[in-house]
């Protein structure tokens, strides 16, 4: 690794001030020192830059001199804002931290390490340990992979399958720039699409079984996560569509074909969608989810689902999806309870 590594900090945010000191502090603690941090508010109304003022006065010199401030005058979103943070971050690297979460005191030692020996590598992350607000643990966020590059038509492969890549990442700046990096039209899940364009324009990844960070879960506000879900139903229509474009312009990992990548991902994004639909309280937001599920994938399953399951109350399919996770003998059981039954 270079003595001295160029590695910056973008930190997008949107009305967090409460939790920024926590993720300044883990950056400013980092293990080898950053070249610049920078703080991208989009458009929020509570005291981020007077937030960010206090701690730079309270910085040494040498650190007060990397941390900046900027605002979007208008909100961008969550892809145009981590665009923006990215690009504006003036780094051979960029550490993409988002203000709610935290960084290991050795995350940009051991993720620069693993760019600066893996040329092809557009991207770095690690294991991250989910903890609650007040930063209490909960679980470690287990990817299940060992230490190493990923690269090619698997790597690819699982990806259009599942997103294992959390928010706190570090990127190269000239991959991300290649590919055109996050994509305003993304208002979920435009992680998810940055990768696969990555593994799709020959870029691989490394990842490191080390726990680099924290990351905060919160417990779910039904109202909030009804929003998320109708923006999620948008973005996979923006993101079906930049796909189809990107295979005209690109040549796949060996062994890899469009049709292959287009069916991976409707495949996917039905499953995520039926399954978001079993534990959606909105009725209107169930049927569109169950809708989606159908047009990516119109089986006699996602069909029936959508015809059965969709005029349901939601705590009906919550007890549904729980029981779909069971031993089939333990199932069987717990449905016989539920009916006031007797097994034979």
């Amino acid at each position: 690794m270079k003595t001295h590594p160029s590695i910056a900090v973008a930190i997008p945010t949107r009305n967090q001030s409460n939790l920024l000191r926590d993720a300044l502090d883990s950056v400013f603690r980092q293990t080898v020192p950053v070249v610049d941090v920078v703080v991208c508010d989009d458009a929020g109304t509570d005291d981020c830059g007077a937030v960010v003022e206090a701690y730079r006065r309270e910085l040494p010199a040498e650190q007060a001199g990397v941390l900046r401030y900027v605002r979007n005058e208008a909100c961008l979103g969550i892809g145009g804002n981590f665009d923006r943070g990215v690009r504006e971050a003036a780094g051979e690297y960029v550490i993409k931290l988002d203000s709610d979460d935290i960084l290991e005191p050795r995350f940009a030692e051991v993720l620069g390490g693993a760019l600066e020996g893996n040329e092809r590598a557009g991207w770095a992350h690690g294991n991250v340990m989910n903890i609650r607000e007040d930063r209490t643990p909960l679980a470690l966020a287990h990817t299940r992979k060992r230490s190493g590059y990923y690269g090619g038509g698997e790597a690819l492969r699982a990806y259009l399958r599942h997103n294992d890549t959390c928010h706190c990442v570090m990127i190269r700046k000239r991959a991300y720039l290649e590919v055109g990096g996050y994509r305003p039209e993304m208002t979920t899940a435009e992680d998810w699409l940055l990768w696969l364009e990555m593994l799709m324009r020959g870029w691989g990844y490394c990842f490191v079984e080390e726990v680099v960070a924290q990351m905060r879960k919160y417990d779910d506000r039904w109202d909030l996560m009804t929003r998320r879900r109708q923006r999620f139903v948008a973005s996979m229509e923006y993101m079906e569509g930049h796909l189809g474009r990107l295979l005209g312009e690109v040549v796949l990992p060996e062994g890899c074909t469009g049709e292959e990548v287009m069916a991976g991902f409707r495949a996917t994004a039905a499953k995520l969608c039926r399954a978001s639909a079993m534990d959606e309280g909105d009725g209107a937001t169930r049927r569109l989810l169950f809708a989606t599920a159908v047009r990516y994938v119109p089986t006699a399953g996602n069909r029936v689902a959508a015809a059965v399951l969709g005029p349901l109350p939601r705590g009906v399919t919550v007890r549904m999806a729980a029981l779909g996770g069971m031993p089939r003998v333990l199932a069987r059981r717990v449905l016989t309870t539920l009916k006031g039954g007797r097994r034979s």
